[in-house]
Protein backbone atom coordinates (compact mmCIF):
# COMPACT_ATOMS: atom_id res chain seq x y z
CA UNK A 1 0.00 0.00 0.00
CA UNK A 2 2.97 2.51 1.16
CA UNK A 3 4.21 1.61 -2.26
CA UNK A 4 1.77 2.70 -4.67
CA UNK A 5 1.09 5.67 -2.55
CA UNK A 6 4.68 6.75 -2.92
CA UNK A 7 4.44 5.61 -6.41
CA UNK A 8 1.60 8.06 -6.80
CA UNK A 9 3.09 11.23 -5.02
CA UNK A 10 6.25 10.39 -7.75
CA UNK A 11 3.92 10.77 -10.76
CA UNK A 12 2.10 13.04 -9.46
CA UNK A 13 5.38 15.54 -8.96
CA UNK A 14 7.32 14.07 -11.23
CA UNK A 15 6.49 16.88 -13.70
CA UNK A 16 7.36 19.88 -12.09
CA UNK A 17 10.31 18.17 -10.42
CA UNK A 18 11.52 17.45 -14.09
CA UNK A 19 11.12 21.41 -15.08
CA UNK A 20 13.08 22.23 -12.36
CA UNK A 21 15.73 20.85 -13.41
CA UNK A 22 15.77 21.69 -16.27
CA UNK A 23 15.05 24.94 -15.42
CA UNK A 24 18.37 25.08 -13.37
CA UNK A 25 21.12 23.50 -15.87
CA UNK A 26 19.58 26.35 -18.28
CA UNK A 27 20.18 28.53 -15.88
CA UNK A 28 23.67 27.10 -14.89
CA UNK A 29 24.09 27.07 -19.09
CA UNK A 30 23.98 30.78 -19.06
CA UNK A 31 26.17 31.59 -16.31
CA UNK A 32 28.70 29.81 -18.05
CA UNK A 33 27.80 30.99 -21.56
CA UNK A 34 28.26 34.77 -19.59
CA UNK A 35 31.40 33.68 -17.86
CA UNK A 36 32.98 32.16 -20.64
CA UNK A 37 32.03 35.27 -23.08
CA UNK A 38 33.33 37.68 -19.66
CA UNK A 39 37.17 35.66 -19.71
CA UNK A 40 37.39 35.78 -23.31
CA UNK A 41 37.13 39.51 -23.23
CA UNK A 42 39.48 39.82 -20.55
CA UNK A 43 42.15 37.68 -22.07
CA UNK A 44 41.76 39.85 -24.92
CA UNK A 45 42.18 43.26 -23.57
CA UNK A 46 45.39 41.57 -21.66
CA UNK A 47 46.84 40.72 -24.60
CA UNK A 48 46.14 43.70 -26.24
CA UNK A 49 47.83 45.41 -23.05
CA UNK A 50 50.89 43.76 -23.34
Amino acid sequence: MKDEQFMRAWNDSHDHFSADIARGFKRLAVAARRLGEWSAREMHARSRAR
